[in-house]
């Protein structure tokens, strides 16, 4: 894309500049040099030829010379100086030939016919002058006009097929050297190789560019030909794999800084693994800048910090996902102190409780490097999952967050790199079909459906209240 808007933009100011430079028109008289020879013997004739040979390359300086442009411009009362006739004006040869040829360039076509014929007649003067010996009437050497100047009809500049052209070639060379230079020197990901120079963490999906993904919604599972929706059930196949006689439970998303898919990339891992029959809950512990009640279109006035601070049982704050087998917990009120609500004993039982009730808790969390919630989280936690976006994120900065939760002693499971351009071929052409996509990832293991969280009398009028200001959809 770079190189192709570099071509584009340089063709165009090639021909921005075509269409806005002044024409310059060019008019040629060809002049002819002989030799007068008093002999007619046929050595003297070619011993004359040879000495007009010798002399046309000294005749196209003086073409050039204050002499011959003064005479010209006087004679033919030229609107010109010598300065700008001399740049206006040159003179060449053809080669084994005795023809000088005579050139002037102006934005009028007229005057530069007229310029080219006058200096060719003053260059014609001033050669016989020059050639006449002392005593002699009869110049050794003459200039004859053989094709005076004719008023030019197309102008020799700007050419716009080459300037074009020529645009093309340096916008191409150009581009080339910005893709190349930026791929040098940029510490951005742009793929699983920039990642291994920093981390030893595994790569455990890559998920490609997706429509529903760019939007901020879940990729349809059911559709069967999707392959951002085959990356995420690679993800949910990895992550049971991590520990086989111990798989994570409680899964803590993040990402070392803003949008690089990690609230995505929670929402549509829950959504895999409640596809392959497992009871999930879906929290969105980001209390800062909360992103699934908005996706997912819930109430976001019940959640998590409604729980963290008493005001109802975990219960109550289970609302209905968009697909079956998923719950989801919104973040609720923003909090003054995010921090020390997810680092109090309440947040570490509820998730003790949580994991108890399902069988897969999916944790959405701030970025690791802004704050210090994500690193928090991470020691309450099964495994975490750090998200990378190819293109957006630093290779410097997915390596802090790493380190960050190194250091904090984090159950780190893999990286999981986002928005990749896969191609379309035959390797994922298999992913075409519906019935074999749908068919080939529900496991058969017994669906277990978590008994229901025990409410109060407390968690009852919480609810009305709920209800009553529009969360419809509330769990109870």
């Amino acid at each position: 894309m770079v190189i192709a808007i570099s071509t584009l933009v340089f063709a165009l100011a090639g021909l921005v500049y075509c269409l806005l430079a002044t024409p310059i028109y060019q008019a040629s008289a060809t002049m002819y040099i002989s030799s007068t020879v008093n002999d007619s013997s046929t050595a003297a004739a070619y011993q004359g030829s040879l000495a007009s040979e010798q002399r046309v390359a000294s005749y196209t300086k003086l073409a050039n010379s204050d002499v011959v442009l003064r005479e010209a411009i006087g004679s033919g009362n030229l609107p010109v100086d010598v300065a700008v006739a001399r740049t206006a004006v040159s003179a060449s040869t053809t080669p084994n030939t005795v023809l000088l040829n005579v050139r002037a360039r102006s934005s009028d076509r007229e005057l530069a016919a007229r310029l080219a014929n006058g200096v060719g007649a003053a260059l014609t003067r001033y050669v016989a002058q020059l050639e006449t010996p002392a005593g002699s009437q009869e110049p050794l050497v003459k200039l004859s006009m053989v094709s005076p100047a004719a008023e030019p009809s197309i102008p020799v500049s700007p050419n716009t097929v080459r300037t074009v052209l020529l645009g093309v070639v340096i916008g191409a060379v150009v581009g080339l050297i910005v893709v190349f230079a930026r791929n040098r020197l940029s510490d951005k990901v742009k793929g699983e190789a920039d990642l291994e120079i920093v981390t030893d963490l595994p790569v455990v999906a890559t998920v490609p560019t997706d429509s529903n993904i760019e939007g901020g919604k879940l990729v349809d599972f059911a559709a069967g030909a999707s392959l951002a929706a085959e990356s995420y059930r690679k993800l949910r196949t990895n992550l049971s794999f991590i520990d086989v006689d111990n798989p994570p439970h409680t899964v803590l998303v993040t990402s070392a800084v803003g949008s690089e898919g990690k609230t995505t990339t929670a929402m549509n891992l829950a959504a895999s693994l409640a596809e392959a029959g497992n009871s999930v809950l879906l929290v969105d512990a980001d209390l800062r800048r909360p992103q699934v009640a908005s996706r997912m279109k819930l109430p976001v006035s019940i959640g998590l910090t409604n729980w963290l601070r008493g005001d109802a049982p975990l219960g109550d704050l289970l609302q209905v996902g968009p697909v079956d087998n998923l719950s989801v917990m919104t973040s609720g009120p923003q909090p003054p102190n995010p921090a020390e609500l997810l680092d109090s004993e309440r947040m570490i039982r509820g998730l003790t409780e949580l994991a108890a009730e399902f069988d897969h808790v999916v944790l959405d969390s701030p970025p690791i490097l802004p704050v210090v919630d994500a690193v928090i989280l991470s020691k309450s936690v099964d495994a975490v999952l750090v998200v990378a976006r190819v293109g957006r994120s630093k290779t410097k900065y997915v390596s802090s967050a790493i380190e960050s939760l190194a250091r904090a002693q984090a159950r780190l499971a893999g990286i999981v790199l986002t928005d990749t351009k896969y191609a379309r071929s035959a390797t994922y052409a298999y992913y075409g079909s519906t019935s074999a996509s749908q068919d080939s990832v529900r496991p058969a293991e017994p669906v277990h459906q978590g008994a229901e969280l025990p409410s109060s009398s407390t968690s009852e009028s919480f609810t009305d209240i709920a209800e009553s200001s529009g969360a419809g959809n509330v769990r109870r």
